[in-house]
């Protein structure tokens, strides 16, 4: 792609002063117009490193960003030895602030003016085919760590002289802007790879639920718990015989069983009863209110069928039955919520409960 493509106005100068070309971060030499300017970023360049310009100009730089995520700002502090991400001049003594996710430079008067590409951390989607999700790089220019080297020519890539050298805030592979076309788009997550965690897999609380929920800050102790869904309709039941298989899973899977304890199952005095994020701002498929109701937004509201349908359908062959996928989900009440009949196998409670968390894979595995 030429430079004007990437929407830098360049003009022919004369530098007073030495001066560094923003793409090979070599110094301009000669007497007379050494190189070229873009009169709207300050850019500087060689002439022979004009086709190999990446860096897009800040005129036209926020409408080539497809899905804009807004930067983490600082409070306004002095950075030395660093540059401008939108003016690319020196921050040096002036009030500038940075994005404490993707290190975005730029002076506090510049701000208005930064493009909205923070690293996306979030992109989870129920439903999506993991297989076909590919992990770009992000790329930030300048402000390399002083050790930095190309991954492609093995050269430093780093300078302290202008803005310039590219680093992917994701795996932290550094290089040049003319070894940019060499390096595949697809990210890696480099050496953390086993340990790290995509974005994909990840999910933005709504902003609606309340801090304390999701901090998790009212945790109780695991006799409180016990005694709060201690039934003893069921107790009676497992004794006499009746249910023995299906409460043998229930006892495996550490599930409750709200709708048939027909409200023995009480919180115990002085104890409150705390709603979980799943119950109230479900996310997922099942969303569910603590009484086992359907919640707004549930497909469950819609239902076409009577009510004296629905009851008897409640009443009859079903059971439904909240799953937690181990005991920090317990001790916080997130939970999902499955249905099963009443005289269900044991392998298709199973089968349901991973169904739940999206485990599609044989339970006898």
């Amino acid at each position: 792609m030429a430079a004007a493509a990437w929407g830098h106005s360049f003009s022919k100068k004369t530098f007073h002063k030495p001066t560094n070309c923003h793409g090979c971060s070599d110094m301009l030499w000669g007497l007379l117009q050494q190189g070229y300017v873009c009169e709207v970023c300050n850019f500087v360049v060689h002439d022979r490193c004009l086709k190999t310009v990446v860096s897009p100009c800040s005129s036209i730089a926020a409408s080539l960003i497809k899905n804009p995520v807004a930067h983490c700002w600082s409070e306004p502090v002095h950075c030395r030895k660093k540059f401008c991400n939108v003016c690319r001049k020196r921050l040096d003594d002036n009030l500038s602030v940075h994005c404490e996710i993707c290190d975005y430079f730029v002076h506090a008067e510049c701000q208005d003016f930064a493009v909205a590409d923070c690293k996306e951390n979030a992109t989870y989607l129920p439903g999506k085919d993991l297989s076909q999700v590919k992990h770009t790089h992000h790329w930030r220019e300048g402000n390399l760590p002083s050790n930095s080297k190309c991954a492609v020519c093995k050269k430093t890539c780093c300078s302290a002289e202008c803005l310039s050298g590219f680093r992917c805030e994701w795996c932290g592979l550094t290089l040049h802007s003319y070894c940019h076309k060499n390096i595949p788009p697809e990210c890696t997550f480099g050496i953390l790879e086993p340990i790290y965690l995509p974005p994909h897999a990840v999910s933005i609380p709504r902003t609606e639920v309340p801090m304390e929920a999701i901090i998790g800050v009212q945790v109780r102790r695991k006799e409180v718990l016990a005694r709060e869904y201690s039934c003893h309709n069921h107790s009676n039941e497992r004794e006499s015989g009746g249910g023995d298989r299906l409460a043998e899973v229930l006892r495996r899977l550490s599930i409750i069983l709200p709708r048939s304890c027909h409200g023995n199952c009480r919180a115990s005095p002085p104890y409150v009863r705390a709603r979980s994020i799943s119950e109230e701002f479900s996310s997922g498929d099942n969303k569910y209110r603590d009484n086992g109701e359907p919640g707004p937004g549930s497909t469950h509201s819609r239902d076409p069928r009577s009510p004296k349908e629905k009851e008897d359908k409640e009443r009859g062959d079903e059971e439904t039955i909240k799953v937690y996928d181990g005991n920090s989900s317990l001790r916080r009440r997130i939970f999902r919520v499955i249905t099963v009949p009443r005289q269900a196998t044991k392998e298709q409670v199973l089968t349901s409960a991973l169904r739940a968390f999206h485990i599609t894979k044989d339970p006898r595995n």
